[in-house]
């Protein structure tokens, strides 16, 4: 088993071409493959509030750590202000 993976992408980055329809947050859960988990799905899917709302719920009540990953830096303080435990920043 690993320590951790922090760089998880689940169907709520539907947009994202190297996410397939299986990989849901219950399928990580199931495979377990690491210590310390870490759900960090692109923000730029999660900006409406009841999405994120249930994004956060599925990801604490499978006991993952709450991340997004945020593309470029226009959606950085909105990211920020959300109720997250770590933020992934990329160009």
């Amino acid at each position: 088993m690993s320590p951790q993976d922090l760089h998880i992408h689940t169907v709520y980055s539907a947009g994202d071409s190297a996410v397939v329809k299986e990989q849901s947050i219950s399928l990580i859960k199931s495979v377990r493959h690491a210590a310390r988990i870490g759900i960090s799905d692109h923000f730029e899917y999660l900006v409406d509030e009841n999405i994120y709302k249930q994004y956060v719920q599925e990801v604490r009540s499978a006991g993952f750590k709450v991340g997004i990953e945020v593309s470029g830096h226009a959606l950085v303080p909105e990211a920020v202000r959300r109720n997250n435990d770590y933020l992934s920043l990329i160009h």
